[in-house]
């Protein structure tokens, strides 16, 4: 059970840098005023899902979890990143999550692996 919390987590953050990521490059002119939070959000909205597979994969094989919990787990993210598109944040508050994915999914992946070893 904990680790669809932490994929409907990392879900929700993929889907909320991309829904930003998407407003920011739609918009003319609109960017981010300090160009570090800008590459920040970028890397976030890269490496988004490349933290999501290997957190599944250790879900995967860990002892008394298997192959379709890792399924779970990726299909729990999906809900999370459709979780994203409901208003309940402000766009204020969007472009401060978007910030802090990467360091979240850091953290949620080294988070799976040590509850799960």
């Amino acid at each position: 059970m904990v680790y669809l919390i932490v994929a409907v987590v990392m879900g929700f953050f993929v889907g909320n840098n991309h829904r930003v990521q998407s407003q920011v490059r739609g918009s003319i002119g609109a960017a981010y005023a300090n160009p570090t939070l800008g590459l920040m959000s970028s890397l976030g909205s890269f490496a988004g899902w490349f933290t999501i597979i290997p957190a599944a994969v250790i879900v995967a094989t860990a002892r008394h979890y298997g192959f379709w919990d890792g399924i779970f787990f990726v299909a729990a993210a999906f809900a999370g990143a459709f979780l994203a598109g409901f208003p309940f944040v402000g766009i204020g508050g969007r472009y401060i999550l978007s910030v802090a994915t990467l360091s979240v999914h850091i953290a949620l992946v080294v988070f799976t692996y040590f509850y799960f070893h």
